[in-house]
């Protein structure tokens, strides 16, 4: 299971997704397409979202393995139970409280 910031939990692994991407390497625009179009709603938009997300990287915006590894222990720990998602309300509450 993956966590996507917009749609929440996913039942999907991130071996499972990264493994989908190494597959579609080197395909005709069109197949990746058709494929994509025969996806589970959440993964269709998580494949969107993350489409979209690639439009706003530098052209050097490849994540480094170090950063990598990092988000799949973060969603690993979400997953997992072993962290405490706190909601942007909360967190600028407390901040802007903070800053009084």
């Amino acid at each position: 299971m993956i966590y996507s910031p917009m749609y929440g939990r996913i039942q999907i692994s991130i071996a499972d997704l990264m493994a989908r991407e190494e597959r579609c390497m080197g395909l005709p625009a069109e197949k990746i397409i058709a494929e994509a179009l025969q996806l589970p709603t959440q993964l269709r938009a998580l494949v969107a979202e993350r489409l979209i997300e690639s439009l706003d990287l530098e052209e050097s915006g490849e994540i480094s393995p170090e950063w990598r590894e990092e988000i799949i222990r973060r969603c690993r720990e979400i997953d997992e139970g072993l962290t405490e998602l706190i909601p942007a309300e909360v967190v600028l509450s407390r901040a802007y409280s903070a800053l009084k």
